[in-house]
Formats: structure tokens, C-alpha cells, sequence
């Protein structure tokens, strides 16, 4: 089924890396930042701040990060569906990041949906009216291609920043329709005064897409990696095309951003920017690019299959059925089984990235096999993922 072969000879080593392109392009500004949401793209948000020179970055989230840099970065513990964690949060901040969100792409059913709304939709608001209340003058958004994503979009790799937003009948999830909503606020709030009477609120969203990987993204890479680690193998779903991007390249996008938000505020001010790796692949070569890498740097003998989908899809009925009937979920990860979890990993997008390279100068750092061969070695430094 590949359409492809990962180049044996990719070594992310040889590029300059997000620490030296981020201290060339958005060095160091002394400011205070605050990162709400510590997971996968917000850690390694941390840690190029940190790297970069930066000695005031604090960390927000439901949940202690991961790792914790030793210098210069302070956690704290905190629900953005709260109001006044957030405020306290953002006391003296001088930038926001905020790249927290709760994705469900298995959730459609309507007794689902105020979980994502609190945090996708409420969390926003609340972030928003801090940046006002304490006078933070600049505000990134993590955003989602899926803002725009609907039945009709599938096949299409040619999204841009133009598309219309998706509605409640229109996304294939819960996700997707609170993140529009979420995106909608945040562009909607650029040019606010802020509370100290100097300056109004900056705010921009940068939409990745369409899967952002890397060594801790809990449900792409490091899935796969997990059991080609534990299990020699590991079965995926083969089939949907999408541009997958790194983590470390949409973290250089979002510097780039902070970067022309401070020097050029209405250049970039309340505009959504598509990021994209422009090399758009179906998931089976997606992860046999992990495998590949996996297998050359461990020396073991891993096998990839292709999942049978229509199994899949009779399991997803069943268990979504029993979600609809009981208000419940069945237990464990069978319950991210729905046919709305398989049609965003089934289906085929991707975004036009232009408008990004002109406005933010943005390049990926890494092609795709570099990228894919250097999730693989920080997930193997880091003792298999388990961290």
C-alpha cells in the first residue's frame, strides 16, 4: 500500500533545529510568557523559550507537564474553564500562548458536548477577558484546520485561510465546531483596549494542519512507537492523506508570530494563518516512515498492518450505539472508537500554507523523513515514551 520509501540517509542533525532558527528570526526578548496548556505543543513551546534565552516562562495546565525545565519556568496547576485560575495565571504577563484544547474527534453525540464546550469555547473566553483584565498585550492561539473541516472539504488540499467556518450541523465533531467558535473569539478580540489604558490586545491564529506529531503527542506518533516498542507491532488505519506536521516546526511558526505581532501588529493582527508541511501523505506512509526509523535506530524487526476498516467500523457502531443509549462510555480507549473518530483518520484534507510563508517567512525546519527519524530518536532518548 506505500506510496513512498523513507529516505535511509534523512538526518535531522544536519539542520540548524528550532533552538538556532528561533534564536536567528525571534530571539530572546526578555519578556514574561505565559503557556496555557502543557501538553505536546505547549512543552515544546516552553522549551524554546527557555532555550532561547528566555528566564520568566510559566507553565498552565489541568495537569503538571511531562518534564519540567530545571531554570526558569514555573507550573502552575490551574482549569481554564475557571475564571480566576486563569487571571492569576496571566498576572504580569507580557505574552500568551494559549495552545490548551480538549480534542475529541470521537465525540458528535449531544450529551458530549458540553466538556469540549467548557474548555474549547468557555476556556477561550476566559483567556481572552484575562489578557483585557491584566493588560497582556499579545495573545497566540493554537488553532485547528478543523475550524474549517466538513464532509464537504474531504478530498480537498487546497484549504486556505478563506474557507467559511464550520457550523454544529456541519463538523463531523464536537472538536472541530468548538474550536471554530474558540478561533472566532480570539480574532474578534484583536484591538481591544486593554484594562491599564495602554495599547489594546494583539491576538492572532495559527491553524495547523492536519496532524501535528512528535515524540509526546499522546495519539499520533506516540501510539505507534509505544507498540512497535512493546508489541514488535502495530496496526493502523491505512487510508486519509493529510499534511502531517512537527511539532517543533508549528512552535517555530508560533515565535515567528509572536515576533511579527510585537514589530508589525497590524500586518498580523486578527488573522488566522494556515501552517502546513506542504507534503501531504496517507497515514500507512506515515507511519511506515516511523517504523522505517524506528527499526534503524533500535536494530529490531517491527511489522506494520493495515487495520481492517470494515471491522473497525462495526466495532465504532456498537460502541457509539451504547454511548447514545446509556450516556455512558465503554470502558478504556475501545471508547475513542466511533465512526466519527474513523472518518477524520479516513479521510483526506489538507491546507494551502502560502499565506503563512508570506506574512511569518515560515519554512518547515524539517522535510517530513527528517522530522519523522527525529520523533523517533527523542522518543527513544526519552526511555520509550515513558517519561
Amino acid at each position: 500500500m506505500a506510496t513512498r520509501t523513507p529516505s535511509p540517509d534523512a538526518d535531522p542533525s544536519k539542520r540548524p533545529g528550532l533552538t538556532e532558527m528561533v534564536s536567528k528570526r525571534a530571539p530572546r526578548t526578555g519578556k514574561k510568557y505565559v503557556v496555557l496548556g502543557t501538553g505536546n505543543v505547549g512543552l515544546t513551546l516552553v522549551e524554546a523559550l527557555i532555550a532561547r534565552g528566555e528566564t520568566d516562562v510559566v507553565g498552565f495546565d489541568i495537569v503538571a507537564p511531562r518534564r519540567a525545565p530545571a531554570k526558569h519556568f514555573t507550573f502552575v496547576c490551574g482549569d481554564v474553564a475557571k475564571y480566576d485560575d486563569v487571571r492569576a495565571a496571566l498576572a504580569g504577563a507580557d505574552v500568551a500562548f494559549a495552545t490548551f484544547a480538549l480534542i475529541r474527534y470521537q465525540e458528535r453525540l449531544a450529551h458530549d458536548y458540553p466538556v469540549s464546550h467548557a474548555v474549547n469555547v468557555v476556556g477561550t473566553e476566559h483567556v481572552i477577558r484575562a489578557c483585557v483584565e491584566q493588560s497582556v498585550p499579545l495573545l497566540v492561539q493554537t488553532s485547528t484546520s478543523n475550524v474549517v473541516l466538513t464532509a464537504a472539504q474531504y478530498g480537498r488540499e487546497d484549504l486556505d485561510e478563506a474557507e467559511p467556518y464550520c457550523t454544529a450541523k456541519t463538523s463531523p465533531n464536537h472538536y472541530g465546531w468548538t474550536k471554530a467558535q474558540a478561533e472566532q473569539l480570539v480574532l474578534a478580540a484583536n484591538g481591544k483596549p486593554l484594562a491599564s489604558g495602554k495599547g489594546v490586545l494583539t491576538t492572532v491564529a495559527l491553524r495547523p494542519c492536519s496532524g501535528i506529531f512528535g515524540p509526546s503527542d499522546g495519539m499520533i506518533a506516540e501510539g505507534t512507537l509505544r507498540n512497535l516498542h512493546t508489541k514488535g507491532s502495530e496496526a493502523v488505519v491505512g487510508t486519509g492523506r493529510m499534511d502531517w506536521l512537527f511539532c517543533e516546526d508549528l512552535v517555530y511558526a508560533e515565535l515567528l508570530a509572536e515576533r511579527k505581532m510585537a514589530d508589525e501588529p497590524s500586518a498580523i493582527g486578527g488573522q488566522a494563518l494556515c501552517v502546513c508541511a506542504d507534503a501531504p501523505l496517507p497515514g500507512y506512509d506515515f507511519n511506515l516512515a516511523l517504523q522505517f526509523y524506528y527499526d534503524k535506530l533500535t536494530g529490531k524487526k517491527t511489522t506494520l498492518t493495515i487495520a481492517p476498516i470494515w471491522l473497525l467500523y462495526t466495532i465504532a457502531f456498537f460502541v457509539e450505539l451504547y454511548a447514545r443509549l446509556t450516556h455512558r462510555k465503554v470502558p478504556g480507549d475501545l471508547a475513542k472508537l466511533t465512526p466519527c473518530m474513523l472518518d477524520a483518520a479516513t479521510s483526506s484534507y489538507a491546507c494551502n500554507g502560502a499565506k503563512a510563508r508570506r506574512v511569518l517567512g515560515f519554512e518547515p525546519l524539517y522535510t517530513f523523513d527528517e522530522a519523522a527519524h527525529r520523533t523517533v530518536s527523542l522518543w527513544l532518548e526519552r526511555q520509550g515514551g515513558a517519561e
